[in-house]
């Protein structure tokens, strides 16, 4: 009878092994999947910033065009001082420079902090992506061993399960029969 309980003693510890085997079965794949994620929306976010990045680069030549031309207009406006006729004329034409005046310096002011913002978000994109790979690599190596670890979790079942059976013949019917039944209701 003492054999038997000690038998019983093994085979609860084995149903534990099996147990947290079972149960880490069903918990990898989850983990696993919720890494996954965890990089992608990472990898998403870094691709928003470069686009972002781009669009700001984009918008910046457009102003510099725009730019460009604020100034040939200008320039062209400031050389026909010289040939107006009237004061009307001429009070016209200097209205009209100090408007494209204005407008030069709107789109200067808007390069300046289009530089700014893309100096700001290309320091932030390089911090971004240094800190993604580093992160890229753990998450990589921890899912890797997740997934080693659920490829082995089968063959360990097994190994369980067979020193249960070799148990379980050493226990009297009457008590194993008892034991499952318990194990079955906890």
């Amino acid at each position: 009878m003492k054999e038997s309980l000690h038998r019983l003693l093994d085979l609860q510890e084995i149903d534990k092994e099996i147990g947290t085997l079972e149960r880490s079965k069903e918990e990898f794949p989850g983990e696993i999947d919720r890494l996954k994620s965890e990089l992608e929306s990472a990898r998403k976010s870094i691709q928003e910033t470069v686009e972002r990045v781009a669009e700001l680069e984009r918008g910046r030549r457009a102003m510099e065009g725009e730019l460009e031309t604020i100034s040939q207009d200008l320039k062209k406006h400031q050389d026909r001082l010289y040939e107006v006729k009237s004061n009307r004329e001429y009070d016209a034409l200097q209205l009209e420079i100090e408007s494209l005046g204005n407008r030069k310096e709107e789109q200067e002011t808007g390069i300046l902090q289009s530089l700014e913002d893309f100096e700001d978000l290309s320091t932030k994109l390089g911090e971004d992506k240094s800190a993604f790979s580093q992160r890229e690599s753990e998450i990589q190596e921890h899912i890797d061993e997740l997934e080693s670890k659920l490829g082995s979790v089968e063959g360990d079942i097994k190994g369980w399960m067979t020193k249960r059976r070799r148990i379980e013949k050493g226990v009297d019917a009457p008590a194993l029969s008892s034991y499952d039944r318990i194990r079955r209701i906890v």
